[in-house]
């Protein structure tokens, strides 16, 4: 048979400074590194783990296994998930001089999606009972969910959706309880949830669609 051992270490840099010469000449032998980040941590996040801090050098190797638990797409997903991350922490840069009001719509839905990938998707909780722990079928359809939401998104700006009317859809708060409301067993509201977006999102392209033909 097959199989494998890893092996986990633990690291407490002086002041969380990941440059500091242990930490940095660990980094330079471990394939995976997570790091703590204390700005979650302050603000009740958990698990506090910073997303664009931490890596894994073998990420790729882990897809044909996520095919095999029904989600071919894994890898496309993951890094699509990574580019909004970082898209926020630049963003958030801007913002904090100029207001996110400032910024140009698509940088403010990018914004929103992004906050949506650390509540739905990165946020869990130990105390919940159906978020304590997360089957792959269960994580695999909140990927998806979560990446159709997005194309939805992206297609109701284009057609002249303001950020501010995507933000406001009813179907947003059960996105982001996503973790805690639908358990392992009940994979099946994932399609409801799904289908229950897409008729809001054709209500909002259609009360645009109106309101840009009054304005004409």
């Amino acid at each position: 048979g097959t199989g494998s051992v890893t092996v986990i270490g633990a690291i407490s840099p002086p002041s969380g400074d990941f440059s500091e010469p242990v930490t940095a000449h660990t980094k330079r032998y471990v394939k995976a590194f997570w790091a703590l980040d204390v700005k979650r941590a302050q603000a009740r996040f958990y698990p506090a783990i910073h997303p664009l801090q931490s890596y894994a050098e073998d990420a790729g190797s882990f897809a044909p296994w996520w095919a095999g638990e029904g989600n071919n797409r894994w890898l496309a997903l993951r890094r699509r998930f990574l580019t909004l991350l970082d898209d926020e922490a630049r963003l958030e840069r801007m913002a904090r001089i100029i207001g996110k009001d400032a910024l140009p719509a698509r940088q403010q839905l990018t914004l929103f999606c992004a906050g949506l990938v650390n509540d739905a998707f990165l946020r869990q909780s130990a105390f919940s009972e159906n978020d304590r722990v997360c089957a792959p079928a269960r994580q695999a359809a909140m990927m998806r969910l979560l990446d159709r939401f997005f194309d939805l998104a992206e297609h109701a700006l284009a057609a002249g959706v303001r950020p501010a009317d995507i933000a406001q859809m009813a179907c947003v708060r059960p996105l982001q309880r996503l973790g805690e409301d639908i358990p392992d067993s009940e994979l099946a509201r994932f399609d409801a949830l799904q289908a229950a977006i897409e008729r809001e999102f054709a209500a909002l392209d259609e009360r645009s669609g109106a309101r840009d033909a009054a304005h004409g």
